[in-house]
């Protein structure tokens, strides 16, 4: 079922065959068939035609009737969107409540952020549901915060939010998130700084800590970029910095050079904040902080990303200070300062930067020079342990195999089981006696997050998250795909009377009478699904 492209302005795409207002146009009499205009003779159709007939129109008003309930969907966006919230989300609203309130009251920096914003997945795929493409759910998702972003931000958005993954262990293709924070990087006014958040069933993979601290310390990291206001990069001509450039290229920009030696301390800097913020708020130690130096020395080839020095840097300063207590103990209103202190120490300044750059380029000969020049100064002993990073040997993955282990195979059976789209008209049907978009949304939303629940009580469960994935592609392959009326009726109820969105289709056309006499007659109020 596809949309209208009448509804202007709207964010919806397609073409509806038959609106709403369809259903108010005057059928042709059930018994005969007019030849022309005026009072003409009107002639008998043969049974057989009048059954094909009959059919005809029946399908006309079925279509009628589940388009007009996607409409009305769409039309209050802003009031079924929310029906999919559940804690995942409520936990996403406090954390942007959270770092909204840190920004607004270290006094923000009027040319960076006003304001942190999460994009809900579950919202998102609501949208997608109704038929938006990614950058106009993402549109909906930012009206609904009051927040705005330009074509290029709104883009990188979409692209964050739908990342398309396809498990061939279980044939499933679905999307999920690819965490990212979108800042003001060159605007000079303040706006939204807009998170993309871990996905709720794919979290990144860290060894040595749960999934709910996974999805915790990816999400409090991009809010960190939110809340850096010193680390600016505008006023900074960065149009040549591609993937593709070249050593000689950066090292003859300054601005380049500065540039990129802001972005790795950006990304240190979330390190250390996201760390440094769950040893204080959620009672984690060190054994934690470990972990993600760890990972993130396993992670050589994402430079940006290295932040083992520093993280390694935050330990010895809480080490040195007395241990985990006595960093908990410290003022809330000095640690912003005192990462941007770790930070500065350890991370990669421009100077140390360069030196790293140098000594990728130089022969092996050259490297002694540079040494015997410039080694025991701090940046370029700091640069010298940096490139020993993102240089080290590469482990080599697992070998991809397709023969499926036990475990593999019992959650394949399990997914191919499960009927993802009975079971969310079930659960619509159950909490509200009737199938309808804005029911099933809610419905949705409830079943991912006993989902999330389930994953949170056993982590290392490979099936939870494959039905998590068929749910979400069910969800919003077939939201505009459903019989309304048939589906309700297989359950004995007859929507059309108990759904106030659908009065227009109660009263049946008699012929001859005006059909401004019969939008009198049904002339009742529409409120919201």
């Amino acid at each position: 079922m596809a949309f209208s492209t009448a509804l202007s302005g709207s964010l919806f795409i397609g073409s509806v065959p038959l609106q709403a207002e369809a259903a108010d146009a005057p059928p042709p009499s059930p018994q005969t068939q007019s030849l022309g205009g005026g009072p003409e003779p009107q002639i008998q159709l043969p049974d057989e035609l009048m059954v094909d007939v009959r059919a005809q129109r029946e399908e006309m008003r079925r279509i009628a009737i589940s388009e007009t309930l996607i409409i009305q969907a769409q039309k209050n966006f802003d009031y079924v969107a929310p029906l999919a919230q559940n804690d995942y989300s409520r936990g996403l609203l406090s954390l942007q409540s959270r770092l909204t309130g840190t920004l607004l009251s270290q006094g923000g920096n009027p040319n960076v952020h006003d304001r942190v914003v999460f994009l809900d997945p579950v919202q998102f795929d609501t949208a997608r549901a109704l038929g938006m493409e990614p950058q106009n759910a993402v549109r909906a998702l930012l009206a609904l915060a009051k927040a705005t972003a330009d074509d290029a931000q709104v883009d990188a958005l979409a692209d964050h939010m739908s990342t398309g993954r396809y498990d061939l262990r279980y044939d499933l293709a679905t999307t999920t998130q690819d965490p990212a924070a979108i800042y003001n990087s060159e605007k000079m006014t303040a706006q939204a700084c807009v998170v993309v958040p871990s996905s709720d069933y794919m979290p990144i993979v860290i060894p040595g800590i749960t999934a709910a601290e996974r999805v915790d310390f990816t999400n409090r990291h991009e809010g960190w970029h939110c809340l850096d206001t010193r680390y600016l990069l505008q006023g900074l001509n960065l149009k040549g910095a591609t993937e593709n450039i070249t050593t000689a290229e950066v090292l003859a920009s300054p601005d380049l050079l500065k540039g990129m030696s802001l972005t790795t301390r950006k990304e240190s800097l979330a390190d250390v904040g996201a760390v440094g913020d769950m040893i204080r708020q959620e009672g984690k130690g060190l054994e934690f902080l470990d972990a993600i130096r760890d990972w993130r020395r396993g992670q050589a080839r994402d430079v940006s990303h290295m932040s083992v020095l520093v993280l390694q840097g935050l330990r010895d300063a809480i080490t040195g200070m007395g241990g985990v207590e006595a960093f908990r103990a410290m003022d809330e209103k000095k640690m912003e300062d005192f990462y941007f202190a770790i930070n500065e120490r350890y991370g990669m300044q421009p100077k140390a930067y360069e030196y790293a750059l140098r000594l990728d380029a130089a022969s092996e000969s050259m490297r002694g020079s540079l040494t015997r020049a410039f080694g025991g100064t701090q940046e370029f002993d700091k640069a010298v342990a940096f490139r020993a990073l993102y240089t080290q040997p590469q482990a080599a993955g697992p070998a991809f195999t397709d023969k499926l282990t036990p475990q593999e195979q019992a959650t394949l059976r399990t997914v191919t089981a499960f009927d993802a789209r009975k079971k969310l008209e079930d659960e619509a049907f159950k909490a509200n006696g009737k199938i309808t978009p804005a029911t099933l949304i809610a419905a949705y939303g409830r079943m991912q997050g006993r989902f999330q629940e389930e994953l949170a009580r056993n982590p290392d469960n490979t099936t939870t998250p494959a039905l998590m994935g068929k749910l979400q592609g069910v969800f919003v392959q077939d939201l505009t795909h459903i019989d309304y009326l048939a589906t309700n009726a297989k359950r004995g109820v007859n929507l059309v009377n108990v759904e106030p969105s659908l009065a227009a289709f109660r009263t049946p056309y008699k012929p001859g009478e005006p059909q401004a006499a019969r939008h009198n007659r049904n002339n009742t109020s529409t409120p919201k699904p």
